[in-house]
C-alpha cells in the first residue's frame, strides 16, 4: 500500500518546507520520518511525538523502542530528531507551546477515538497548543462514509471528515483545505 500513500505530495500539500519545525505525531516505524528528518535536518526541526515509553500497552512500548533503535542506527540521518511523546496527560505537551509550524498525523485519529471522546479531543487541543500563530495541522486518515457510527469508525479505522472537523474545530482550528 505504500505506493499509494504519496509522501512527497502529502508533505507538499501541507506546505512543509526545510526551515520549519514539524511535529510528527505517533510516527510508528518512521515511514514519514524517513523523509522529514533529512528535509528538516539542516535548517528546521523534526519533533517525533511517539508513544509514552512508560505506557502499560505492550505494543506502545515495543513500537517506541523500535523507533528509538531506528534513530540510533542511522545517526547521519536521524541524530537531529527530537523525541517527545503523545499521551493522554493534559499536562504533557507534544512540543513547547507555540513552537511548531506544522503538526502532522497519519492514520491515528481512530486510535484516539477508541481511547474515548475526552482523550481524542485532548490530543487535538495539544496540537493546537503546540502550533505557532498561523501554524497548520495536517491530518491523514482513512475516510468513512458520512453517517458512519463512532463504533464503526473505531472498529474499521475509517473516520468521517465530519468527526475530524469537529475535533479540530473544538480545539480552535479553521479548515483551510481538503484533499480529494
Amino acid at each position: 500500500r505504500d505506493a499509494y500513500r504519496n509522501r512527497e505530495q502529502t508533505l507538499t500539500f501541507y506546505g512543509v518546507t526545510p526551515e520549519q519545525t514539524v511535529v510528527e505525531i505517533w510516527p510508528g516505524g518512521g515511514w514519514y520520518t524517513e523523509v522529514l528528518a533529512p528535509l528538516l535536518r539542516e535548517n528546521g526541526k523534526l519533533i517525533a511525538a511517539h508513544f509514552d515509553p512508560q505506557s502499560e500497552v505492550p505494543f506502545f512500548k515495543r513500537s517506541r523502542a523500535a523507533y528509538e533503535e531506528m534513530l540510533a542506527a542511522n545517526p547521519e540521518r536521524y541524530d537531529q530528531v527530537e523525541l517527545t511523546m503523545l499521551n493522554y496527560d493534559p499536562e504533557q505537551p507534544v512540543a513547547e507551546p507555540g513552537s511548531a509550524d506544522r503538526v502532522l498525523t497519519f492514520r491515528n485519529v481512530h486510535n484516539w477515538l477508541a481511547a474515548g471522546e475526552d482523550q481524542s479531543q485532548q490530543v487535538f487541543d495539544k496540537f493546537f497548543a503546540a502550533l505557532k500563530p498561523g501554524g497548520m495541522l495536517g491530518v491523514v486518515e482513512h475516510r468513512a462514509k458520512p453517517g458512519t457510527s463512532l463504533e464503526q469508525m473505531i472498529k474499521t479505522g475509517y473516520v468521517t471528515e465530519e468527526k475530524v472537523r469537529e475535533l479540530a474545530g473544538n480545539a480552535g482550528f479553521e479548515l483551510l483545505s481538503v484533499s480529494p
